[in-house]
C-alpha cells in the first residue's frame, strides 16, 4: 500500500509485520554517525590551553557529546583510553601530552575537594533550586535525552516511509540558545557548558516547523530564521531579562516535534518550510512531506509522548509552540504539556498578559520571585529617567540666568526677520528647560522650519548672559571649514548676530567650537577634545544637528552617541536637533533620549516597545490614533504614557499646539501657502504578470526564499538590515513554470525568453528574491545588474541583442518620469529626482535613459556617494537657480538625480519646486528628508512666486507582484507611527494607510504571487489604471484610500519591524554612507566591473565576493553583432594573431621591421610601434583621422612642425589615458567575456596599409579573438565622460568614428568597439567605481575609396609645407614607386 495515499512521488511503506533488515539498519546508523567519538574528543582536548582545568575538560566532553552520563572516575578512565599514546601512534607525542594533562587536571581538582573520588563529575540536581531552574547535571542529561528522543522520532518516521526518498540526518534540531544578561545578546551551541553564573531554564521550548535547515535556528545563509528571531525577541529575551542580577547568562533547550528533514523529499530541501506551512491537520487529504495525515498524526503523538517522558524524568516542563501539533494530540497528552501557544513565525503576541508561558511563570507559588511581573505591561515611564541636574550650585546658577536669558530672547523676537514666532517659542522652551535643571532637550521641527536659526538664537542667548562658558556645535561636513578657514556655519552665525544688532559678534562667535559629525577617528577624537575642554569647570552648551543620523541601534549605539554618553552628567546641556525624531524602530528612538542625558533601562526597552506597538497596531487598524481602549481604569495607556514622557523632552509641533495654538495655526497657514500637492504616478510593468494577465508572458515559477527580506532599516544602506519577516523559507513545491503557457502566444519568443531569465534569476541559489522582485518591478535590467551572476548577466545581454526593441524606447519607469515632469521641464523649472540609496542602480540606468532621450543632455546630472563633496555643492547650486536667472545661466541643471543619503541632510533647494521619488525608501524619515530639501517653509524664496511645491512618487503597480508596495507600506507605517507622537506640519496631511497583513511579507513564490494577485493586486491595479494608459497619475490620498479599500478584508499585521533594533549604517557627514564593517561584506567587489553605486549595503545572500562583470551605472552592454561576418572575422583574427606572434619573435631577436620598406616586404605589414616616429609627420595615422584631428579641415596641413607645449591640464589628461589604458582593456574584456590576441603583441606594432603603405598606418589598443577591434578612450573627468556618452554617444561617434574606420581598414576586420572609460580616484589614490560605455562601429563599404583620396591630397600638402630638412624621403621608401617625389598623387 502506498504510504502517501493518493499523493505521488513517495515510496511504499514497509509492512508492519515485516522485520526490518538489521544489517541495513546498522549500516544506516553507521552512515549517520560522524567520525569516531574518541577522535573527536582527542581533537577537542588538543586545542585546550596548557592551563585548562578539569571543568574545562568536562565542558569539552559535553560539547562533543562524549560520555555525558559518566561520573568523574568513569570519565577519567574513558579519556585515558581515548588519549593513550599506544592508541594514537600517528600522534604519539601529542597524545602523551594530552594524557598527562587530563590526569594532572583531575588530580588537582580532586585534591581541592572539588571532585570527590567516587562522586559525579558534575553536581546532581539541587532540590532547593527554583521550579524554573535546573542544575547543570540535570540539563546535561535532559539534553542527551532530547537528542535520543529525536533519533527515536526519526526512526519512527523511517519506519513509515521509504528512506531513499527522504533526507536523513542532515543536522540535528535540538540546540541550546544562551542569553547574556549583561549584553542582551544571543548565542547558540549544540552542547552545554557550565560557565560561572549560568543558569539552565527548566522549560523546554518545542516547535513544529523546522528551526532551521542546517541547525541552530539559522537559514541557508547563516542568518537567524524568522522563527528563531521571533522566539528570542518576543519570548525568551523577556525570560532572560528576569534573571538580571541573578545570573550572568541563561541557557534554553529548544527542539522540534519532528526532525526537520526526516520526512522531506530529497528534491525539496530548499522548500522545507513550505512542506510545513502547507500541512493542514483539518484537511484529510493533506500531507506532511512524505507522511500522510494519519502517519503524521501517529508520528507526532509518539514524538510528543517521548518528549514529555524525557522532561518529566528530569523535572522539566514542555512549552509547545504549535497549534497544528496541539490539534492532533489526544486530551491525555495535552494535559502533560505545560503551555500551548501559536508558532513564533505567526504574528507574535505583543500583549504579555496573553502569553501562556509568561502567565505560567508569573503564577509560580511564592512572593516576589523573579517572574512575578513578567506578564505585566511595562510603560516607558517605568524604564526612562530624565532627571534634573544633581549639582545644586549649578542648578541655582541656571535658575538665576533665566530672567536675563528671556529678556535677550524677547529683544531678538522684536525683529520678525531674525526669528519667527515658532522659532522664538522653541528657544524659549529650551531656555526654560535649561533653567529648570533638565539635562537637555530635543528640538523636533519639520525640515525647512528654521532649526538653524533656533540653534543660533539659543547659543546667542545662553552665551550672551554667561549662562554657559562656551558652546560646541556638531554639524554636517558641508558646514565645517577646512583647516585654517572659518566654517560656513560660523559665517552664517555672524550674519545672524549682525542682523539682530549685536555690536560685538566676534566675542560670541569665538566662544563657539564647530565639530564635524561623523564616525572616523579624527571626528571622534575632535569631539572628545572639545568636550573635555568644555566641561572642566562651567556649564557647556552642546548642540547636535541632524541628531537622528548618529544614533546607531539601542544595543550598539553610534560612535558619536557613544562619545556623548561618556561625558560626566551635570556639566553639559544637550540640544539634539532633528526633523525626524523617529526613524526606523522604537528601540532606536530611545537613543535620541540617551543623547540628551536620559537614562533608559535596557532590560525594559523591548517590553515597553511591545506595549506601545500593540496599542498602535490596534489603533491604526481601526483608523484612529488613540491609545488602547481596553486599558484598566486609573492606568494610562502605553501610547499616552509615551506622549507624556516625550512632552518633557521634546520641543516640537505637539508642544506648540498645546502651549501656543495661535502660533501653530499661523504655521499651518504658512504651509498652506506653499501649495503642496502630492501624487503617485503608477506605471505598469507587464513583464512580471502571471498567467492570463501576462499579455503573452509565460509566468514561470518564481521559486524561492520567502524569508529573505529586501533589507529593512533606516538610511537605506544598502538594503539595509535584513528583516526576513516572511513566515516561511520556501520554494514553491509545485513546478508551475509553464502554468501560463496554454493561453499564451507560442510564437512570442521575446516574452518567453525574458520570463525564462526571470525564472533563472529568482531560482538562483542565494538570491534575495524580494529584493530582486523590487528591482524587476522598477526596471528589469536592474535586477540582473544587482543580483544576477555572470552567466545570467551574459544571458540577459544576449536577450537584449536579440530583442533590440526593448531598448529603443525608454523603459516604463523612464517614460513615466518624463511624462510626469514634461510640463515642469517645458516651463524651465528644475526637477529633483530622488532614488533610495539601496536602489542606486535604478537611478543610474534611468539617468542614462533620460540623457539619451532629452534634447539638452548636459542639463541632466546625478549625485551619488562617489561624487566628491565639492562637486555635490556645485551641482546643487546649479539646480537651485531662481527662475528669473535661469535663462542667463548656461550651466543651469534642469533635472538632478540624487540618492536619498546624498540629498537628505544639510541642503536647501528653495528654488526647486518639483520632486520625483523613484519608489520609496524603507524608512519614511529618509524619504521626507530628501523631499524636504525643497519647499522650505521659512525660506525667503517662498514669497518670490516660484510656484507651488509638487511631490510625486513613481510606483510600479503590478497585479502579481508587490515588493515595492511593501516598501511603501513599511515606510508609511513608520511615518504614521512618527506622526502619532511627533506631529508633522508639512507632511501631516497624508491619508493614513490601514495596517493590513497583505503588505507584511514578500510574495515571492509563484503560489504566493498568484494569491497576492487574486486577493489584492488585481483589484488595486484595475482601480488605479481604469481608463488610463501605461501610467496613471493620481492624487496621493486617493491611492491610499484605494489601498485601504482593496485590503479591508485582511487581518492586522505583525508590524514587528517597528521593534527591530538593527544598526543599519553609520553615516559620514558628507551625505555618503560609510558602512559598518559587518555590512561591508554585503557590498559587491567591483574590481573590473561597472562598480555599481549601491549606497545601501544590506548583508543579503545574493552578494558574492567574486567580481561581477557588469556595468551598474551605465546602460546595458550589448556586444557588437558580427552577423554574416562572424566566420571571416574569426579567421582574420586568427591570422593576425599568428602574424603578431611571428613579429614579436623577431622583436625578441632584434629583427623586427623598423621602416616602411621592411614592414611592406616581409614583415606582415607590421613595424615596431614608435610614438615619436618621423612618419607621423609624413603620413596619416589612424589616431589622427577624427573630428578632433583634421579630416574635416582639408585646407590645412595635418601635423604642425612644432606643436605648442601642452598645458598642465592637458598633460594630466594624457597621462590618465596612458596610465589606465591597460586597466580599461581588462575592464572591457571582463565585461563582455572577450578573449584577446596577446595584448603585448598587439601593442608592440603599428600596421601599415597593405595597398598604400605610405598613406595610412595605425595601432590597435586591443583585438579580440573573435575579430573585434577595441579602441580605448580613458577620460579623466566624470563630467567630460558623461558628456561624451550623452544621447547614446552620438557626439562620441562623430568625433572618433573616423579613427575606428581607419583601423578596420588597416586590419581588415568588420567591427570595432569604441570604448569610453572612467574611474574615480580616491584621496588615497585608489581606483574605485570603474565605468565604461561602448559604441559598436561597423565597417562602411566605400569608406576607404573616398577617404584615401583625401588622405593623399593632405599628405601632398604636408610635403609642400615641410622643408627638405624636415621631410625625410628615405623613410617613405616602399617596394612601390616613391609617388610623392614623382608627383603621382590622384
Amino acid at each position: 500500500m502506498n504510504a502517501a495515499g493518493s499523493s505521488g512521488g513517495r515510496g511504499a511503506r514497509r509492512p508492519r509485520d515485516e522485520a526490518p533488515d538489521e544489517d541495513a539498519g546498522q549500516h544506516r546508523l553507521d552512515a549517520r554517525r560522524p567520525r569516531t567519538a574518541t577522535r573527536q574528543v582527542f581533537d577537542a582536548l588538543a586545542a585546550l590551553p596548557e592551563d585548562a582545568t578539569w571543568r574545562d575538560i568536562v565542558n569539552v566532553c559535553s560539547r562533543v557529546n562524549f560520555m555525558t552520563h559518566a561520573n568523574a572516575p568513569q570519565l577519567l578512565g574513558a579519556l585515558q583510553y581515548a588519549t593513550h599514546p599506544d592508541r594514537n601512534l600517528d600522534r604519539q607525542p601529542e597524545a602523551t601530552r594530552i594524557f598527562q594533562h587530563v590526569q594532572n587536571a583531575y588530580e588537582a581538582h580532586q585534591a581541592r575537594g572539588d571532585i570527590p573520588p567516587q562522586d559525579d563529575a558534575v553536581r546532581r540536581p539541587d532540590v532547593r533550586s527554583p521550579p524554573w531552574t535546573m542544575s547543570y547535571a540535570a540539563a546535561q542529561m535532559l539534553l542527551h535525552a532530547l537528542v535520543s528522543r529525536e533519533e527515536a522520532a526519526r526512526g519512527d518516521i523511517h519506519e513509515r516511509i521509504d528512506m531513499q526518498d527522504g533526507l536523513q540526518d542532515i543536522e540535528r534540531d535540538v540546540y541550546v540558545a544562551v542569553y547574556s544578561t549583561a549584553t542582551g545578546s544571543w548565542s547558540t551551541m549544540k552542547g552545554l557548558e557550565d560557565t560561572e553564573g549560568r543558569v539552565f531554564f527548566s522549560r523546554v521550548q518545542c516547535l513544529f516547523a523546522p528551526l532551521c535547515v542546517h541547525g541552530e535556528g539559522e537559514d541557508h545563509f547563516g542568518r537567524p530564521s524568522v522563527t528563531r528571531r521571533n522566539m528570542e525577541t518576543f519570548l525568551l529575551t523577556r525570560i532572560g531579562q528576569a534573571y538580571s542580577g541573578e545570573a550572568t547568562s541563561v541557557a534554553f533547550l529548544i527542539t522540534n516535534v519532528l526532525p526537520s528533514l526526516a520526512f522531506v523529499p530529497s528534491d525539496q530541501l530548499d522548500s522545507v518550510s513550505n512542506v510545513h506551512t502547507a500541512f493542514d491537520p483539518a484537511d484529510a487529504e493533506s500531507t506532511l512531506g512524505l507522511l500522510s495525515l494519519e502517519d503524521a498524526r501517529a508520528a507526532i503523538c509518539n514524538a510528543v509522548r517521548g518528549l514529555c517522558d524525557a522532561c518529566e524524568r528530569h523535572r522539566a516542563v514542555v512549552d509547545l509552540h504549535s497549534m497544528k501539533t496541539a490539534s492532533l494530540l489526544p486530551p491525555e497528552l495535552k494535559s502533560r504539556i505545560g503551555t500551548i501557544d501559536q508558532h513564533p513565525s505567526c504574528a507574535p503576541q505583543l500583549d504579555p498578559t496573553r502569553v501562556p508561558v509568561f502567565c505560567a511563570l508569573q503564577d509560580t507559588p511564592g512572593d516576589n520571585h523573579i517572574f512575578s511581573n513578567i506578564a505585566t505591561v511595562v510603560r516607558f515611564s517605568d524604564a526612562v529617567q530624565f532627571d534634573s541636574v544633581v549639582d545644586e550650585t549649578l542648578a541655582t546658577a541656571r535658575a538665576g540666568f533665566k530672567e536675563n536669558a528671556m529678556n535677550e530672547l524677547m529683544s531678538i523676537a522684536m525683529d520678525a526677520n531674525a526669528l519667527l514666532e515658532h522659532q522664538r517659542y522653541a528657544v524659549q522652551q529650551i531656555v526654560e528647560r535649561f533653567a529648570t535643571r533638565a539635562p537637555g532637550s530635543i528640538v523636533a521641527l519639520d525640515m525647512g522650519m528654521g532649526k538653524t536659526h533656533v540653534m543660533f538664537a539659543t547659543t546667542y542667548v545662553l552665551l550672551k548672559v554667561d549662562a554657559v562658558a562656551n558652546a560646541t556645535w556638531l554639524v554636517e561636513r558641508l558646514e565645517v571649514a577646512k583647516s585654517g578657514d572659518v566654517s560656513p556655519i560660523v559665517i552664517k552665525f555672524g550674519e545672524f548676530l549682525q542682523k539682530i544688532g549685536e555690536r560685538h559678534p566676534h566675542r560670541i562667535t569665538q566662544r563657539v567650537r564647530v565639530v564635524k559629525t561623523g564616525v572616523d577617528a579624527t571626528t571622534i577624537g575632535s569631539i572628545q577634545r572639545h568636550v573635555e575642554l568644555a566641561v572642566r569647570d562651567r556649564d557647556h552648551l552642546l548642540i547636535i544637528d541632524e541628531a537622528s543620523r548618529y544614533l546607531g541601534s539601542f544595543k550598539a549605539p553610534g560612535k558619536v552617541l557613544e562619545e556623548l554618553m561618556k561625558i560626566p552628567s551635570g556639566r553639559v546641556f544637550y540640544v539634539a536637533m532633528t526633523g525626524t525624531p523617529f526613524t526606523s524602530s522604537i528601540p532606536k528612538m530611545c537613543n535620541l533620549w540617551r543623547m540628551i542625558g536620559a537614562t533608559v533601562e535596557p532590560s525594559l526597552v523591548d517590553r515597553c516597545a511591545c506595549a506601545v506597538l500593540h496599542e498602535f497596531v490596534r489603533a491604526q487598524v481601526s483608523d484612529t490614533a488613540q491609545g488602547d481602549e481596553n486599558v484598566a481604569p486609573g492606568r494610562v495607556s502605553a501610547m499616552d504614557d509615551l506622549r507624556e514622557l516625550l512632552a518633557k523632552m521634546v520641543v516640537g509641533h505637539a508642544t506648540l499646539e498645546r502651549d501656543e495654538p495661535r502660533i501653530a495655526a499661523l504655521l499651518q497657514d504658512k504651509v498652506r501657502d506653499l501649495g503642496i500637492t502630492r501624487s503617485i504616478v503608477a506605471f505598469r510593468q507587464r513583464y512580471l504578470e502571471l498567467g492570463d494577465d501576462a499579455d503573452g508572458d509565460a509566468g514561470g515559477d518564481a521559486g524561492g526564499d520567502a524569508g529573505g527580506d529586501a533589507g529593512d532599516g533606516d538610511g537605506d544602506a544598502g538594503g539595509d538590515a535584513s528583516d526576513g519577516d516572511a513566515g516561511s523559507d520556501a520554494d514553491d513545491a509545485d513546478d508551475a513554470s509553464d502554468a501560463g503557457d496554454a493561453g499564451d502566444d507560442a510564437g512570442d519568443a521575446h516574452d518567453v525568453g525574458f520570463n525564462n531569465l526571470v525564472d533563472m534569476l529568482l531560482n538562483s541559489r542565494g538570491v534575495d528574491k524580494a529584493a530582486a522582485l523590487a528591482k524587476l518591478e522598477l526596471m528589469p535590467e536592474c535586477a540582473f545588474v544587482a543580483h544576477g551572476d555572470e552567466q545570467l548577466q551574459r544571458a540577459f545581454i544576449r536577450w537584449l541583442s536579440e530583442n533590440p526593441d526593448h531598448r529603443r524606447q525608454p523603459s516604463p519607469l523612464t517614460a513615466a518620469l518624463l511624462a510626469c515632469t514634461a510640463e515642469a521641464r517645458q516651463d524651465g523649472k528644475p526637477v529633483l529626482v530622488v532614488c533610495p540609496s539601496d536602489q542606486a542602480v535604478v537611478l543610474h540606468l534611468v539617468f542614462h535613459e533620460v540623457r539619451r532621450t532629452v534634447k539638452n543632455a548636459h542639463e541632466v546630472e546625478f549625485i551619488d556617494h562617489t561624487t566628491p563633496v565639492k562637486e555635490r555643492v556645485a551641482l546643487f547650486e546649479r539646480v537651485n537657480v531662481p527662475e528669473e536667472e535661469r535663462n542667463a545661466r548656461a550651466d543651469a541643471i534642469s533635472m538632478l538625480f540624487v540618492t536619498t543619503e546624498t540629498s537628505g541632510f544639510g541642503i536647501d533647494l528653495p528654488h526647486v519646486r518639483h520632486v520625483v521619488s523613484i519608489g520609496t525608501a524603507w524608512v519614511d524619515s529618509t524619504q521626507m528628508q530628501s523631499q524636504s530639501r525643497v519647499g522650505r517653509v521659512c525660506a525667503p524664496s517662498n514669497a518670490t512666486g516660484d510656484g507651488g511645491v509638487e511631490f510625486m512618487t513613481l510606483l510600479p503597480i503590478c497585479k502579481s507582484s508587490g515588493s515595492n508596495l511593501r516598501r511603501f507600506f513599511r515606510a508609511l507605517t513608520r511615518g504614521q507611527f512618527a506622526n502619532a507622537f511627533f506631529p508633522s506640519v508639512v507632511h501631516g496631511d497624508r491619508a493614513s494607510l490601514h495596517l493590513r497583513s497583505v503588505f507584511e511579507s514578500a510574495a515571492v513564490t509563484e503560489s504566493q504571487r498568484l494569491e497576492y494577485r487574486d486577493t489584492f493586486g488585481r483589484h488595486l491595479y484595475d482601480i488605479v489604471f481604469r481608463g488610463q494608459g501605461e501610467y496613471a497619475k493620481s492624487e496621493y490620498n486617493f491611492v491610499i484610500q484605494t489601498m485601504n479599500l482593496c485590503s479591508s478584508e485582511f487581518s492586522a499585521p505583525h508590524a514587528t519591524f517597528l521593534l527591530n533594533d538593527v544598526h543599519v549604517e553609520t553615516v559620514d557627514a558628507g551625505g555618503g554612507a560609510n558602512r559598518q564593517q559587518g555590512r561591508t561584506q554585503g557590498r559587491r567587489n567591483t574590481a573590473g566591473t561597472g562598480g555599481g553605486s549601491r549606497d545601501t549595503a544590506a548583508p543579503v545572500p545574493s552578494e558574492r565576493a567574486d567580481p561581477v562583470v557588469f556595468v551598474c551605472k551605465l546602460p546595458f552592454a550589448q556586444p557588437p553583432d558580427l552577423g554574416e561576418h562572424r566566420e571571416s572575422a574569426e579567421s582574420q583574427a586568427t591570422a593576425l594573431a599568428a602574424q603578431f606572434a611571428a613579429e614579436y619573435a623577431h622583436k625578441e631577436n632584434d629583427r623586427a621591421a623598423k621602416t616602411l620598406l621592411d614592414a611592406h616586404n616581409g614583415h606582415n605589414h607590421l613595424m615596431l610601434f614608435d610614438v615619436n616616429s618621423q612618419l607621423r609627420k609624413q603620413m596619416i595615422f589612424a589616431s589622427s583621422w577624427s573630428a578632433a584631428g583634421y579630416q574635416y579641415n582639408a585646407r590645412s596641413h595635418f601635423a604642425p612642425i612644432e606643436r605648442p607645449p601642452y598645458s598642465e591640464d592637458e598633460r594630466s589628461r594624457i597621462q590618465f589615458g596612458i596610465d589606465n589604458e591597460a586597466t580599461a582593456i581588462r575592464h572591457v574584456k571582463a565585461k563582455y567575456g572577450f578573449d584577446l590576441i596577446t595584448p603585448e603583441h598587439v601593442k608592440s606594432f603599428t600596421r601599415i596599409h597593405t595597398d598604400k603603405p605610405d598613406v595610412l598606418a595605425g595601432s590597435a589598443d586591443a583585438i579580440t579573438t573573435s575579430g573585434i577591434i577595441l579602441e580605448i578612450k580613458c577620460i579623466r573627468d566624470r563630467a567630460a565622460f558623461l558628456d561624451r556618452i550623452a544621447n547614446g554617444g552620438a557626439d562620441a561617434i562623430k568625433q572618433h568614428e573616423g579613427q575606428v574606420q581607419a583601423l578596420l581598414e588597416l586590419f581588415d576586420l568588420p567591427v570595432g568597439l569604441l570604448c569610453y572609460y572612467h574611474h574615480t580616484i580616491t584621496e588615497h589614490g585608489e581606483r574605485v567605481d570603474p565605468l565604461s560605455y561602448e559604441i559598436p562601429v561597423y565597417r562602411k563599404q566605400g569608406w576607404w575609396a573616398e577617404q584615401s583620396r583625401i588622405m593623399e591630397r593632405m599628405i601632398q600638402k604636408q610635403r609642400r609645407k615641410l622643408t627638405s630638412a624636415v621631410w625625410d624621403d628615405d623613410i617613405m621608401k616602399t617596394s612601390e614607386l616613391m609617388r610623392w617625389n614623382n608627383g603621382n598623387v590622384p
